[in-house]
């Protein structure tokens, strides 16, 4: 294989790791390094179309740009002297987790849970820090690389691969091309369209061929909607009713009744950790006390420099509250914290008594604090004032 060529001169073959109708993939290490990289050799001459080449091409100049911890490194892209295109990416040693699913047969609520909870960083990644956001559009068992700790019965290293099919949420579909597997795809994606929570969509059909082992396509469903109730009676009778709901919410024909954005879905994901319905909001917030005493101690000025053991100083101008929304009959705000480099979004629950006061969402913060911040979960902030 590819004797002669620049990428024989950098890489040792070790084994072949898999082959495909276009091609193969192979096992190999740095010559300089010895560290180990996958090989995925597109061979033109096995080519039936286009769409092969194209798919190609998107993943490889997709991996040049993400920067994600949970998606493997791109190393570089090489012809050899044949004429063939090699992507050389960092090799994950996990098995996928199809073969956990093929092996088990199904996994534990909390296995699953744990792995819902990894992939949705990785989406919080690709869906925020890059404009556009990264849509992976193809996420399913055997597209994710996972370790299973044998000690605690969890996921705790996850990896998320072949990225062929990536799209951009902001292109509308006209005469576009539809990509991903059947069974994981949202009705959205079928009709050739696209969104951030198509994602959400794969992750919760994910779940129930984790849970219920059996792939999605093979389940019941009325027109575009998953009849989960009998599945989950007879393969998975013990998944606790917080988890349904969340699957439920996840695979919900309309995009809009998933979750605004991976952020809320982590916030979600907490709340069926913690035995609560994914939206649950209540048991109060810390917004509302700190609100409250700054009504009684301080004016109102115009930005407030927030200082955080993780990261670096946070500029929070007036414009910190950028929307008010409904879930569940409680009223939620939706906080942006900005720094030069990023923006980080966090969902907080207000209470009734809160939103009555007057100009309430005209507030602005006046003081400097420190604050440590989760951006996925405010609820768990602790602000010092």
């Amino acid at each position: 294989m590819m004797d002669n060529s620049e990428l024989s001169a950098k890489y040792e073959i070790i084994r072949l790791l898999g082959e495909g109708a276009n091609g193969k993939t192979w096992l190999a290490s740095k010559r300089d390094t010895g560290d180990k990289v996958a090989i995925k050799q597109l061979r033109f001459s096995k080519l039936d179309n286009l769409k092969s080449y194209e798919l190609f091409e998107r993943e490889t100049e997709v991996l040049k740009s993400v920067d994600v911890l949970g998606v493997p490194k791109y190393y570089e892209c090489l012809m050899t002297n044949d004429g063939e295109v090699c992507l050389i990416q960092q090799y994950i040693e996990f098995p996928s987790l199809l073969s956990y699913i093929d092996e088990m047969g199904v996994l534990d609520e909390k296995c699953v849970l744990s792995l819902m909870m990894m992939l949705t960083d990785i989406l919080i990644a690709l869906h925020t820090q890059y404009s556009p956001p990264i849509v992976h559009r193809d996420i399913k068992p055997s597209n994710i690389l996972c370790h299973l700790n044998a000690h605690t019965g969890l996921f705790d290293k996850v990896y998320l691969i072949d990225f062929g099919a990536v799209a951009n949420p902001q292109k509308k579909s006209s005469g576009s091309t539809v990509a991903g597997t059947f069974g994981y795809m949202s009705p959205e994606q079928l009709l050739g369209d696209v969104t951030t929570q198509s994602d959400f969509y794969a992750l919760g059909a994910t779940a129930i061929h984790c849970l219920c082992g059996i792939a999605p396509y093979k389940l019941p469903t009325d027109t575009f909607t998953i009849r989960l109730a009998p599945v989950f009676e007879e393969k998975a009778p013990t998944t606790s009713p917080e988890m349904r709901k969340l699957i439920e919410i996840l695979v919900a024909p309309d995009a809009a009744d998933r979750p605004k954005n991976a952020r809320i879905l982590r916030e979600y994901l907490r709340n069926v950790k913690d035995g609560r319905m994914p939206q649950d909001n209540t048991g109060g917030s810390i917004c509302d006390d700190y609100l409250r005493s700054l009504s009684e101690t301080h004016g109102d000025v115009n930005s407030l420099i927030v200082k955080s053991v993780d990261m670096a100083r946070w500029l929070v101008t007036h414009a910190l509250v950028r929307a008010i929304r409904e879930v569940n009959g409680h009223s939620c705000f939706e906080y942006t914290f900005e720094t030069l480099n990023a923006t980080w979004a966090g969902f907080c629950p207000v209470s009734d008594e809160t939103m009555k006061k007057k100009h309430y969402h005209e507030r602005t913060l006046p003081f400097e604090i420190s604050v440590s911040y989760d951006p996925a979960n405010p609820r768990y902030n602790r602000i010092n004032i």
